[in-house]
């Protein structure tokens, strides 16, 4: 019964701790990457889109970091080069410890 009350207080203790996220602020420059998608109803075939970050801009006082998409999504290829397009820009909040996200056609940023 010891034993119980203990391991129950241990927990108790840890709450405030466990489940929190841990904040890693996203690439400001130098970063590309690729997603891969494959959807099941898309046998054998896989789709890649590839986003880079191409500069900053100051939107209201603040700067933020533009986010570029390369890529198509078509069942039939492998890669498809597709036209280059802006789809947003993100901005590092650090003292928050949150990533804004505002969309190429938004004029409210999201988390």
């Amino acid at each position: 019964m010891r034993f119980f009350q203990f391991t129950i207080l241990f927990i108790l203790l840890l709450q405030p701790f466990i489940g929190k996220s841990q904040y890693i602020p996203f690439p400001e420059n130098n970063a590309f990457w690729t997603i891969e998608l494959g959807p099941e109803w898309c046998v054998n075939s896989t789709s890649l889109y590839q986003y880079q970050i191409t500069g900053d801009t100051i939107i209201n006082s603040l700067t933020y970091y533009k986010l570029n998409q390369k890529g198509d999504f078509i069942c039939s290829s492998v890669f498809s080069s597709g036209n280059e397009d802006y789809i947003g820009s993100f901005r590092n909040d650090t003292s928050n410890k949150i990533v804004y996200f505002l969309h190429n056609d938004s004029v409210s940023e999201s988390i």
